[in-house]
């Protein structure tokens, strides 16, 4: 005899979200009222991040990207120096003016 079941998928709850603001969150905060305030001066950040904060450039890229389009922003218009754990990244460099 041949029984259908459906699949299992989706039995587990989906993880929290963290409500206090992350590392990526004050990043495109910065950058946003940077560029907002004057947008041909280049901004320049430093932040300190550690191995769980290695996708922070990928939230950044998506809200430029949605801004200034696949062109993006001037050469190394945006610079963010990451110290801590994780050392140089260069997750930033996926759009155009960030590195």
């Amino acid at each position: 005899m041949c029984r259908t079941r459906a699949a299992r998928r989706n039995v587990l709850p989906s993880n929290e979200l963290p409500e206090a603001q992350t590392v990526g969150d004050r990043i495109v905060e910065q950058v946003l009222a940077s560029l907002r305030a004057n947008p041909e001066a280049p901004v320049r950040l430093a932040h300190k991040i550690n191995n769980s904060q290695r996708t922070v450039g990928a939230q950044l890229s998506g809200q430029l990207a949605l801004r200034y389009g696949d062109e993006g922003l001037p050469a190394s218009q945006v610079q963010i120096r990451f110290d801590g754990g994780l050392g140089r990244v260069s997750a930033l460099s996926a759009l155009t003016g960030c590195i």
